[in-house]
Formats: structure tokens, sequence, C-alpha cells
């Protein structure tokens, strides 16, 4: 399922039926007490798609997401959700004097800030294109 602008549309994809029987697949092995890895080469969560589309989805749904960091530390699904404010919006407590809208609640900027990371790192039409050529 692909954006407009070509995209892979994690948002969607989240929804498709292959996504949620394989989330409730891995709901059922964390209530018989598994403890459950989704692995990925990319360092940094914010660059993985795993992390902004799959762990996103655990998350939103209660379940406690923590990603393993090059040094061995941990960071939470809440400290990635942050890290996206700050990166897509730096300036989102400031004031204006010319912006008369309500402020937008940071939870409406982190559904935003997810969906500009996936259009950043999710897989484009394109990249199929240059590939055939």
């Amino acid at each position: 399922m692909y954006s407009e602008e070509g995209y892979l549309d994690f948002e969607k994809n989240s929804h498709s039926d292959l996504f949620v029987k394989g989330m409730e697949s891995v709901k059922l092995g964390l209530e018989r007490g598994n403890n459950i890895v989704l692995m990925c080469t990319e360092k940094d969560p914010i660059d993985c798609h795993r992390a902004i589309m799959v762990a996103r989805a655990f998350s939103l749904e209660g379940i406690d997401v923590k990603h393993i960091l090059p040094n061995g530390k941990f960071q939470t699904q809440q400290e990635l959700d942050r890290r996206l404010l700050n990166k897509y919006f730096p300036d989102r407590a400031q004031l204006s004097l010319f912006d008369y809208n309500d402020p937008v609640s940071d939870e409406e900027n982190i559904k935003l800030a997810y969906r500009e990371r996936n259009k950043e790192i999710g897989y484009h039409l394109k990249q199929k294109e240059r590939a055939i050529v």
C-alpha cells in the first residue's frame, strides 16, 4: 500500500490483514510469557522501519517496547517519540504573535512526525524503478 507520493505508507500497512495477523501472533507469544525480539540492521531506531511502523503499532496497543542501542543501553518507544518531536517540531512550544490557531497537541505532532519519518525512510517506488533500469 503506497502513498500518492509513491512511498510505502506504514500507517496504511499497519491496518492490513497480514500486518494485523502478524501482530496477533507476536501478542500471543507475549501472553504466553515469551520474550520477543525483532531485529534490524539499523543502529539507530529512528532510521528503522520496524521502530517507526511495527514498534509504534505495539506501543499504541500498550505494549512496552524497548530498542537496544549499539552501546547496549535501551531506548523506549516514548523516548523515540520525543526524539521525533524534537526532530520535526523543535519549536512546538514556542508561542507566536502571528499564529491565531489553537496549538497542536504533542499527540497530534507525534502522528505527524511518524508520517514525516515514514516519507524519509519508507521504500519508494522510484527505488524500484532505478533497480530495474
